[in-house]
């Protein structure tokens, strides 16, 4: 039996939760004063560059709020110059620096607020999002850790722990961290998607094909689960209901070469013969047109397969 791996699953994008982030600074900022200095700093720095810190520190929130980050970092550098010692500052730029795919210095900046302050609210989970993002793995699951310690209730944080583990090849333990968001929330898409991507290694494709079938469920429209359904439904030997899953997957996108190359596969099965070099046809001139030439010559073989057999 061919064994098709899923497409690749959908990332949690950082920006909605970032977006909260700075909500969340900012109302610090609202209800409390400027950023304490130490006592040695503030016997240094006069009142008005005290004061210069916080204006740039407001200017880099009110950048960030309208998605100009580069801005945002310059203030908030230009915050940090006045005074080093702002926590505030070194997270409100690692924040920013995460949405202009600036991972590592991200990480700096978190590092420098958990030096201060060890225990900081949703900082071992940014930075475990960002070590994420720069595939170090075991780190970001370290961090993960460490948030669930702080807020057990984190159905991101398991989340996010379970793509990691998946991705170190743990799927077991993927699944039961995916099986722990779902009991916080029931309706966590992202769970049920990536708790079918690890079941499929695990070849437990009738599991895998519950939990996509949940996922277009809640998303009719998820090209992904359904194209990754069919390749479960081809491996139990369910070929008409791998050819709906394609079509729908086509339908979605009609320039997905692997979803009519599959249908064409699932079609030899089901002996419509026709469909099925057409549908290769139509991936063999995909593939062509994508410049990727062992697809090309592999879907030439499996066309002379399919004329064979009528």
């Amino acid at each position: 039996m061919a064994y098709f791996n899923p497409k690749y699953q959908e990332k949690l994008t950082l920006r909605k939760k970032i977006i909260v982030m700075y909500a969340i600074t900012a109302l610090y900022l609202a209800a409390s004063s400027a950023p304490a200095l130490s006592i040695e700093t503030a016997g240094k720095i006069s009142q008005t560059e005290a004061m210069s810190s916080e204006v740039y520190f407001r200017s880099g929130l009110s950048k960030a709020r309208i998605k100009d980050y580069v801005g945002a970092i310059a203030d908030f550098s230009k915050s940090l110059e006045q005074d080093n010692n702002s926590v505030s500052a070194y997270w409100a730029r690692g924040l920013a620096k995460t949405q202009i795919g600036d991972f590592s210095g991200a990480i700096d900046d978190f590092n420098s607020v958990l030096n201060v302050s060890p225990a900081a609210e949703n900082v071992y989970y940014m930075r475990a999002l960002a070590l994420k993002e720069m595939k170090d793995y075991t780190n970001a699951i370290e961090d993960f850790n460490r948030e669930l310690m702080y807020n057990p209730q984190n159905e991101n944080a398991y989340l996010n722990r379970g793509m990691c583990k998946k991705e170190l090849g743990q799927y077991e333990d993927a699944i039961n961290d995916f099986n722990i968001v779902l009991k916080i929330n029931p309706n966590n898409i992202d769970a049920y998607y990536n708790r079918a991507g690890a079941k499929w290694p695990l070849e437990d494709f009738k599991g895998a094909e519950e939990d996509y079938t949940a996922v277009i469920n809640f998303n009719k429209h998820y090209a992904n689960a359904c194209y990754n359904r069919g390749c479960v439904r081809y491996n139990l030997s369910n070929y008409q209901g791998a050819v709906q899953d394609f079509s729908i997957a086509i339908d979605l996108n009609n320039e997905d070469m692997e979803s009519y190359f599959l249908r064409g596969l699932s079609r030899l099965f089901t002996e419509e013969f026709a469909k099925s070099i057409e549908d290769l046809e139509y991936a063999r001139k995909l593939s062509l047109a994508k410049e990727n030439y062992k697809m090309y010559e592999g879907i030439m073989d499996f066309i002379k397969i399919v004329q064979e057999a009528q």
